[in-house]
């Protein structure tokens, strides 16, 4: 990893920005052609991580806190 990944849950990101970050990614994330992963599955991929609820606190997490 060259850097933090990003936030995807509760993300702005466009489905098109997704996509073309899975099909043509950048820095060392593998390409995923359309063969291995269709742009159905693709998008239920996008749809479930966008469920996601997101950042929480770190006071959210007991075990952070002790």
């Amino acid at each position: 990893m060259n850097g933090p990944a990003p936030i995807l849950a509760q993300t702005g990101m466009s489905f098109a920005a997704f996509k073309r970050q899975v099909r043509i990614p950048i820095n060392d994330m593998p390409a995923y052609s359309e063969r291995m992963l269709s742009d159905k599955e693709l998008m239920d991929i996008f749809v479930f991580v966008r469920s996601l609820p997101g950042r929480r606190p770190v006071k959210d997490f007991p075990i952070l806190n002790n």
